[in-house]
């Protein structure tokens, strides 16, 4: 491996001139063109203000970029840099003129300035060969400057990739995965678009996603670790990744339309913006949208699972502050599963269908809020209890919360005020209601419904408005 030098201002690099080539920096010209087997500087003794045009015939094995003034521009589609290699932009600027350039491994992290221009298509394509080798480092965005439409595919063995630790949507690369790769970051991380086409770990610190996001389906091996995703656009994107992730938060005026069901393995919060689920199902620990910004949810036929199996805060379904957010629930179903007392803050909006289920814990209803369905998701023989807030008015039109029996136990579902003695209200306009095994007390059932408790039921006291018995049967007339 021999080392080569530029020397004498502009020219062009291809694989056979010798006459900007030196052996020693700052030397006299006429060593042999760069082959894969060298090491190529461009550094201060390489001229004043040098334009050097890459050929698609140019060669190399390391590539060090470190001249401030020096500009590189590809003239078409060239390869530097073995596959164990690395090409390495210091200070400078890369040209890519809207052709490919690939190489082993592609650093450019520090504080020199330093200039990338993609173009429209211009793209850079790692193809590293040594396994879990750094293939790609941003991860110090000082001084670094990027236009155009900014691309970079990772291919060959596995891989570590360290984003930029800084960006705007129109400065953040986008990335294609087609190796197996590590997202190896400890700092806040941006990227553009994603797309993961093989095995993907995540690193440590959270990744801000201002593009589009996909994982193709089959992957044995998809692990984000501690990373929490952030999305952010000012667009229109698309999420489909039907992996779990960590915490996700979409926080950006845009919209961001589901592609997959959505899974998180934490809370899912809507900050700002437009979600749209295209009817795909959604599952994590809580969905919080509690603050003032502009944001809308559109549900369609979407189940939404929450499943409360820690003891944390938040907890549940929390859209408790209404202003500036837009619900259009469709038809979709928000179903609680409770190990652990949890709330649903409805922010007095209009629901399709909540259900809920739970082992001897407790769900908490907040606001006075409207639903089509509201019942319990029988999974299990045991006894729950949900509190309505003292004094709102839940309008349900298809009330189906009931309590279960096993053989001689009975298992009936409390229904109390959060605060005893202050009753809440449930209004139906359905003509009867019918339900058993309940637990009343501080209740007020009323509209146009002959609330019906059943047999089994018990008053606990202070309700009003129920019939604490099975509705008639249905009777029999013949007229003669």
């Amino acid at each position: 491996m021999a080392d080569r030098y530029w020397v004498g201002g502009s020219g062009t690099w291809d694989g056979t001139s010798t006459a900007k080539w030196s052996a020693t920096s700052g030397g006299a010209p006429g060593a042999s063109a760069p082959t894969t087997a060298d090491v190529v500087y461009i550094n201060n003794s390489s001229g004043t203000s040098p334009t050097i045009t890459i050929a698609s015939t140019a060669a190399a094995a390391v590539t060090s970029v470190q001249k401030v003034d020096a500009t590189l521009i590809l003239s078409g589609n060239a390869t530097l840099s073995a596959t164990n290699n690395s090409f390495t932009l210091d200070a400078g600027t890369l040209n890519l003129n809207d052709f490919t350039l690939t190489v082993g491994r592609f650093f450019s992290s520090g504080t020199g300035a330093r200039t990338i221009a993609f173009g429209t298509t211009g793209l850079i394509l790692t193809n590293n060969s040594t396994a879990n080798a750094q293939a790609v480092n941003f991860q110090t965005t000082t001084n670094l400057v990027i236009t155009g439409t900014p691309r970079i595919t990772v291919t060959g063995a596995t891989s570590s990739v360290l984003p930029q630790n800084n960006a705007t949507e129109a400065t953040a690369i986008n990335y294609t995965l087609n190796a197996f790769t590590i997202f190896s970051n400890s700092y806040a991380a941006f990227v553009g678009d994603m797309n993961i086409n093989n095995w993907f770990g995540g690193g440590s610190a959270g990744v801000t996603v201002y593009g589009n996001f996909t994982a193709v389906s089959g992957l044995a091996f998809f692990s984000v670790g501690s990373v929490d995703w952030t999305f952010s656009t000012s667009s229109t994107k698309t999420l489909s990744c039907s992996y779990y992730l960590r915490r996700i938060t979409f926080n950006g005026t845009g919209t961001w339309n589901l592609g997959a069901a959505l899974n998180s393995s934490n809370q899912i919060y809507l900050t700002s913006g437009t979600l749209t689920t295209n009817n795909y199902n959604v599952t994590g620990l809580g969905f919080i949208s509690n603050n003032t910004n502009t944001r809308a949810l559109n549900m369609g036929s979407s189940t939404f699972t929450i499943t409360i199996n820690t003891n944390s805060t938040p907890a549940g379904w929390d859209l408790g502050t209404p202003t500036n957010m837009t619900l259009n629930a469709g038809t979709s179903t928000i179903y609680v599963s409770l190990s652990f007392a949890a709330s649903f803050n409805g922010g007095g909006l209009t629901y399709s269908t909540l259900s809920m289920d739970s082992n001897s814990n407790s769900l908490t209803i907040n606001g006075s809020n409207t639903f089509a369905v509201l019942k319990r998701n029988i999974l299990s023989t045991s006894s729950f209890t949900i509190n309505f807030q003292a004094g709102s008015t839940t309008t349900v039109s298809d009330f189906q919360i009931k309590g279960t029996t096993s053989g001689p136990t009975n298992f009936p579902i409390t229904l109390n005020s959060t605060v005893s003695g202050s009753t809440f209200t449930l209004s139906s306009p359905a003509d009867v209601v019918s339900v058993d095994y309940l637990n009343l007390k501080d209740s007020v059932a009323t509209g146009a419904a002959k609330w019906y408790a059943g047999n089994n039921s018990i008053d606990s006291g202070n309700n009003t408005g129920w019939i604490f018995s099975a509705p008639p049967s249905a009777g029999f007339f013949m007229f003669f």
